[in-house]
């Protein structure tokens, strides 16, 4: 019998697994999950890892909402928070969201209804926005990593970096929030200290999966990805802000590692100091790809 993976506490969508239920019919596992809208649901392990049910069934509902909403409003040129609108772009099917520029620079795509009741106020920079007192990370060592100095460069959304040496002697640059919580403890190097031949094997199977996932998602998503349009090459890289390694270690679905909320462009040489380290908590990252997914 194969192993069965455990989805307790994973979000699918709206659906947030409680425990297992049991077996289907077809000897398929089944879990108790939790909507968002309150109802509880069981459902097959493998209809919500291929993305099959996304909720008890109100989202079919909000989605007919939103493209009523869309069919009749135009948003362009108005500003809700920090976020100014430009365009109406087709986004997925007969679906529409809003091309969006907020105040700090960044674009992005927000649905209608996500504008109009408020819940979308910017592109993601508002949950980031530094205090007037920054803790000095300087000096200080988390795990294998010491800090050496703040990056002169922050994150995308405003998060602040630091320049830091593993005791392995390769240099990266980290997330504050990551260094502080425990969530980043080397370069990269931890996880390959107990690695055994067959985990690479496992790794590289799971890699290529998560590169053939990309680049179709980024074919279909490329301005929701990189709204500048810049070329790929030498210059600037695709990125996983949640490391492709971190998912492999934490066992996560490829499709979530290779989701357009988890890619960006970086210039080739913070790709390099960036060496394959996540720059995003797992716990945000499930959080960006089910509002992507509603």
């Amino acid at each position: 019998m194969s192993k069965i993976i455990d989805l307790t506490g994973k979000i699918f969508g709206y659906l947030t697994v409680v425990e297992e239920a049991g077996r289907n019919n077809q000897s398929g596992v089944t879990w108790l999950c939790r909507c968002n809208c309150g109802n509880e649901v069981i459902i097959g392990g493998h209809s919500l890892i291929r993305g099959n049910t996304k909720s008890c069934g109100c989202y079919r509902r909000i989605t007919t909402i939103n493209r009523m909403m869309d069919s009749v409003v135009d948003l362009s040129g108005q500003r809700f928070g920090k976020l100014t609108v430009i365009e109406r772009v087709k986004y997925k099917g007969n679906r529409y969201k809003w091309l969006c520029r907020c105040s700090c620079g960044n674009e992005t795509l927000v649905e209608t209804h996500g504008l109009t009741s408020g819940s979308t106020k910017s592109c993601g920079c508002l949950r980031y926005t530094p205090s007037s007192k920054i803790i000095d990370l300087t000096g200080k060592k988390f795990n294998k990593l010491t800090v050496i100095e703040r990056s002169e460069n922050n994150s995308n959304d405003g998060r602040i970096k630091w320049k830091c040496r593993c005791d392995c002697g390769t240099f990266a640059t980290i997330l504050s929030h990551t260094l502080i919580s425990g969530h980043t403890k080397s370069c990269g190097c931890l996880h390959w200290r107990n690695c055994t031949e067959e985990d690479r094997k496992d790794l590289k199977l799971y890699r290529d999966e998560v590169i053939q996932l990309t680049n179709v998602n980024y074919k279909k998503y490329k301005l929701f990805i990189n709204p500048s349009n810049l070329k790929r090459g030498k210059k600037y890289h695709l990125d996983h802000i949640y490391s492709v390694i971190d998912g492999f270690t934490s066992g996560i679905d490829p499709n979530i590692i290779a989701s357009p909320v988890n890619l960006q462009i970086l210039p080739m040489r913070e790709n390099i100091v960036k060496n394959g380290t996540s720059h995003m908590i797992l716990e945000e990252l499930l959080s960006k790809y089910k509002e992507f997914n509603n």
